[in-house]
């Protein structure tokens, strides 16, 4: 991925230089250096993947902290193929996917939650549990997080509810690990 950035960065400095010595002149040339140079870096940015600092990719974070290093787990994020869970774990009982959300709880107790699922990861999910595949919808929340297992996320539950079931970031992993080991 670098060295395909590094030739788009170098076949850019060459044409720019070619164009702006023949046709606009060598005064205006650093701007469209600048103008290039910028527009490359967000090429680059866009091939490496921007991980940006979401409550949602927080939250997973300070799940995985607890986990044991030796458990396998791979964070999904394919922008040309949705509805794949976020999160792949894989040890000796087998696989686990896990789609996280987050969430602020709602104050009134009768609040109804939805889990904002897309169609693509609705569809993903239930598809994957009924071929056999252990899958779950984590919602998170400052106070902790909610497990969904199988297709759980499909019955809405009201805040009041939510609060009940909320668990600990650290008996979160415990689920995940005693799932997968």
């Amino acid at each position: 991925m670098a060295n395909t950035a590094n030739l788009l960065w170098t076949i850019a400095i060459n044409v720019t230089c070619f164009v702006g010595f023949y046709v606009i002149g060598a005064t205006s040339l650093l701007g469209v250096l600048k103008t290039i140079r910028y527009g490359f870096a967000k090429l680059q940015h866009t091939l490496r993947g921007s991980r940006v600092a979401t409550p949602e990719n927080t939250f997973i974070a300070s799940v995985h902290r607890h986990l044991p290093v030796e458990l396998y787990r791979m964070k999904n994020h394919n922008q040309f193929n949705g509805g794949i869970a976020d999160c792949w774990y894989s040890g000796p009982a087998g696989d686990l996917w896990v789609e996280y959300k987050f969430i602020v709880t709602p104050k009134r107790d009768d609040t109804v939650i939805k889990i904002e699922l897309s169609e693509l990861q609705k569809n993903w999910l239930t598809s994957r549990h009924h071929e056999g595949r252990r899958v779950a919808v984590v919602v998170g929340s400052k106070e902790g997080g909610v497990w969904f297992g199988g297709v759980d996320w499909k019955i809405a539950r009201s805040a009041k509810d939510f609060r009940d079931m909320v668990m600990s970031r650290n008996a979160l992993a415990t689920r995940i690990t005693a799932t997968v080991c």
